[in-house]
């Protein structure tokens, strides 16, 4: 490609705007910014390209790059909420980042969700002012007539994009489970969603996914933003550099720090890039907080232990972690159909295979399509000692505090009225569980749920006796105010099963097998030692004013410096309802025209 550029040429060219991460936000922004010819772009992504990679670009390979050269392969602390166990935490180390990684499910959360950023004080991070970017930045592909009938996927044409660059559409092959999936939870009072884009995901639905329809491939960052730009002689890329810290200007009279460039390693050689006008950090929730604080942006009682001289004094750096808690339980299906357990038989994975590169039809085109948000009032009675438990929580805090502001919303949640959708469920074929292994000759289906709003309030922080090793991750599931997030997964874990067990879905899924049937299972032991990450965090460089926890303000302007940004899932101030993907597109669109909008600024000309 010819935006690939070497070390020496990355190092030796003055940049208007270096990005730090060429993932899902780091590409949306340098392929925005490089749109002005007169500006120029560089990208340090610490991962390589795998436009070529099956193990990327094929649907049905989902998964497969995790455990991998192209994952960063994090992982938590030992969880005391989990009875001791440490998660893996994916991540993806790769053109494209988890864009490239993910399971490909592109959806919208509540409009209350992105009201409520704005009501945090981000004025312009509403729904309304949302809603622009998520249409920019897809190109929705319609499924035929008979498709969207017989998978019940209702387009309601004002809320898609049909000519931004990321495919999406819905899949000509959906799991045989999907056939039932409607219906059943009709009979549970889940009504199917008509509109699941327009601000409002509650109900059942069909999903669509970030693929192209035309190639039945992965549509992600790379492929969708920096394929179409990289023909720019103004956008370049180094890929297989890692960023070590932001470079200061020494001789500023600004009382804010200036950023001049970033140094970075490659193959054990350090290398620096100045830069005019801004850095731009996309490192993600796990990167981002890593880079400010080796830059001297963070917390002084953690920075002065690893003898990193403080830059910006602010303790909001890695704090407010927020995740998706997931459970997954396993039920037998019916022999007949074809699952990705028949993969164990060598000659069916070959010729499904060959039938996928020869027609872009079949098995390895399916991704996960059911799925259904359910308001807690389906299970958790709003006069439950647990909803009065969430009530009182919310008055824990002092009033002006971050804490005391997001319990106020969180607690909404438990009213009879409320319309979100607390606990994701997604029914798919096979077996997905990380613990439980298949039987040989034997066929299943994961029923997933997924918390969307935690109380379980984490950190991620340098390592301070190795300031370059991995970052500590501590989501401190369960803990403290998070003992209601073990509580609701419990009572959540109970309807999804019921779900297996309802007509007509229990006409093709069979016994549970992990966990095993039993008289009484005991899901609140089950909980702690089978929850596990659904690969979602946010928060850790929160976008909230300074004083009520904050990292970045409204602009995505890195409290306490003149150019430095943030761009990523990092900087949500609290979780959503919903797969954060599409969501983390929008923020880059919409960070990229703020980046332009102070291009004449009297800011610019002072840099």
């Amino acid at each position: 490609m010819e935006c690939f550029c070497t070390p020496q040429e990355f190092s030796e060219t003055t940049w208007d705007y270096i990005i730090v991460g060429g993932g899902t936000a780091g590409l949306v922004v340098a392929s925005r910014l490089s749109e002005d010819s007169n500006v120029k772009v560089g990208v340090i992504e610490a991962g390589g390209p795998v436009f070529d990679d099956p193990r990327v670009t094929v649907p049905g390979r989902m998964g497969q790059t995790i455990g991998t050269e192209h994952d960063w392969a994090f992982e938590t602390i030992p969880q005391a909420g989990l009875n001791g166990r440490t998660l893996p935490w994916p991540r993806g180390k790769m053109l494209g980042g988890t864009s490239a990684m993910n399971f490909l499910v592109w959806n919208r959360a509540a409009r209350e969700d992105y009201d409520a950023w704005e009501s945090l004080g981000n004025p312009g991070w509403g729904w309304a002012g949302l809603k622009y970017y998520f249409m920019k930045s897809e190109s929705l592909k319609r499924p035929s007539e008979a498709n969207a009938e017989k998978f019940k996927f209702l387009v309601t044409d004002g809320d898609h994009g049909i000519a931004g660059p990321v495919q999406t559409s819905v899949g000509a092959y959906l799991s045989e489970t999907h056939n039932y999936w409607h219906d059943t939870l009709q009979k549970l009072d889940i009504a199917t969603n008509e509109a699941h884009f327009g601000g409002s995901n509650v109900g059942a639905w069909t999903s669509v996914v970030a693929a192209d329809p035309k190639t039945a491939t992965r549509s992600f960052s790379a492929s969708a933003y920096l394929l179409p730009s990289s023909h720019r002689p103004n956008l370049k890329v180094l890929t297989g550099a890692q960023v070590q810290k932001i470079l200061w200007q020494q001789d500023t009279t600004s009382a804010d720090k200036v950023a001049s460039g970033v140094a970075f390693n490659v193959g054990g050689r350090t290398l620096t890039a100045s830069c005019t006008q801004e850095v731009i950090i996309s490192g993600g929730s796990v990167g981002s907080p890593h880079i400010l604080e080796l830059s001297g942006i963070g917390n002084p009682d953690i920075l002065t232990k690893t003898g990193i001289q403080v830059q910006v004094a602010n303790p909001n750096v890695g704090e407010n972690l927020q995740e998706h808690l997931m459970t997954m339980a396993v039920y037998e299906v019916s022999p007949h159909i074809s699952t990705p357990d028949d993969y164990a038989d060598p000659e069916f994975e070959r010729k499904t295979y060959q039938q996928y590169q020869e027609s872009r039809t079949g098995l390895y085109t399916s991704t996960p399509s059911s799925f259904a948000y359910v308001p807690l009032s389906t299970f958790v009675p709003e006069t439950s000692k647990l909803a009065q438990r969430a009530r009182k929580y919310a008055n824990n805090h002092p009033k002006s505090s971050r804490d005391y502001l997001m319990n106020q919303i969180l607690q909404n949640q438990f009213s009879s009225k409320a319309n979100v959708g607390s606990v994701e469920f997604i029914m798919d074929h096979g077996n997905f569980s990380p613990v439980f292994k298949s039987e040989k000759g034997k066929k299943y289906a994961t029923l997933m749920q997924v918390l969307q709003y935690p109380y379980s309030r984490g950190s991620i922080h340098i390592n301070t006796t190795a300031p370059d090793n991995k970052p500590v991750i501590d989501p401190k599931y369960y803990e403290g105010e998070g003992e209601i997030d073990y509580e609701v997964m419990v009572e959540a874990q109970k309807f999804g099963d019921k779900i297996c067990r309802t007509s007509p879905m229990n006409t093709i899924v069979g016994n549970r097998v992990y966990p095993p049937e039993g008289p009484a299972v005991d899901w609140s032991s089950w909980m702690a030692d089978n929850t596990i990450t659904d690969w979602h965090p946010v928060g850790t460089c929160s976008m909230l004013p300074r004083d009520s926890g904050g990292v970045v303000d409204s602009n995505l302007k890195v409290y306490g410096t003149m150019n430095v940004r943030v761009v990523d899932a990092s900087i949500f101030p609290l979780q959503i309802s919903a797969h954060i993907q599409a969501t983390i597109y929008a923020v880059a669109e919409k960070a990229a025209d703020c980046v332009k909008q102070g291009w004449d600024s009297p800011l610019r000309a002072r840099l």
